[in-house]
């Protein structure tokens, strides 16, 4: 099953979930803290990951083999660009704001997303 080219967290996300009846019992333990932990999953290194679903890392890599990546890098780097784009979009937004006085995150943004 490979991605469609240019594929969004989102529309991964919703393909986990149309696939999880059809999954191993340890593939749906990945797909639930995936569907629960979306937000963060970007930062989580693969042991990290494993470790959190009870699982081996290497069911890690069968699972994000199976919904079409190469392997869990590019995986886990279209969460963090998902995370990273909604942030700038977030900060536009709160910057477009009349009177609104907040700092800007930009600085912090950049760090976050260097690791």
């Amino acid at each position: 099953m490979n991605p469609p080219v240019q594929e969004s967290a989102f529309e991964l996300l919703t393909r986990v979930r149309q696939h999880l009846p059809a999954l191993s019992p340890q593939h749906q333990r990945i797909a639930g803290y995936l569907l629960q932990n979306h937000l963060t999953v970007g930062f989580h290194g693969i042991q990290e990951m494993a470790q959190e679903c009870g699982v081996p890392p290497t069911t890690i890599v069968h699972f994000v083999r199976r919904f079409g990546y190469a392997g869990f890098s590019p995986f886990r780097q279209l969460f963090k660009d998902a995370l990273r784009q909604y942030l700038q979009q977030r900060e536009l937004a709160q910057a477009a704001v009349p009177g609104r006085n907040s700092p800007s995150s930009t600085t912090q943004c950049s760090e976050i997303f260097a690791a």
